[in-house]
């Protein structure tokens, strides 16, 4: 217990943000259609970024196990290369299975599904997810190769540019997986308008 105490209170980051009186109203964030981003930047060490994410997601789910029916407004939590958090893994695991039911969507961004562990990987498999596909790793394609049938693993490994492949569920039902147009990013040199405010 004094182990874990002084590994919390020892880091100065952590101790601020742990000691602080201000109230992180998830619930409220939740429900009443704010968009709230969190950035936990890799200066503050990986031990402290573990750490924090792995609190900010407690404080998400109990959100979501917290709303009554009256107020569960879809929403989405979006986390951006989760496997930089490994200590939220045994939560993504109830998460990725119970969120659906409280209308919370997530949604991972990551290059490869190596970087997750091999459980959670197979329990987000079996959760029936949609996928959005962009270029990645031979292992990824190979291990997804079912999910995007009848598109095989050459044609995944040379997508056009831009291009992702997509696996969407809808109305209880897949999609056939399909690869649409997508136009190529613009160019911020030439979104820019003569007082050189970025219009993108």
């Amino acid at each position: 217990m004094l182990n874990r105490l002084d590994l919390l209170l020892g880091d100065d980051v952590l101790a601020e943000c742990l000691g602080s009186n201000r109230v992180l109203d998830f619930r409220q964030w939740l429900t009443g259609g704010y968009l709230v981003a969190i950035h936990l930047p890799d200066d503050l060490g990986r031990e402290a970024k573990d750490i924090l994410a792995d609190f900010l997601l407690s404080k998400i789910e109990l959100a979501m196990l917290g709303r009554p029916e009256s107020q569960q407004r879809p929403c989405f939590v979006i986390a951006d290369e989760p496997h930089q958090y490994p200590s939220a893994a045994e939560r993504w695991k109830r998460m990725v299975v119970e969120s659906r039911k409280w209308r919370v969507g997530l949604l991972w961004l990551f290059h490869d599904w190596r970087q997750l562990p091999r459980d959670l990987a197979d329990i987000i498999k079996s959760a029936g997810v949609n996928y959005h596909l962009y270029p990645s790793s031979k292992h990824t394609y190979k291990s997804l190769l079912e999910e995007v049938e009848p598109i095989t693993l050459e044609e995944a490994m040379a997508p056009p540019r831009y291009h992702a492949i997509n696996v969407i569920r809808s109305g209880g039902a897949v999609v056939p997986p399909f690869v649409p147009d997508a136009r190529a990013p613009h160019d911020a040199d030439q979104t820019r308008d003569r007082h050189g405010l970025n219009l993108c």
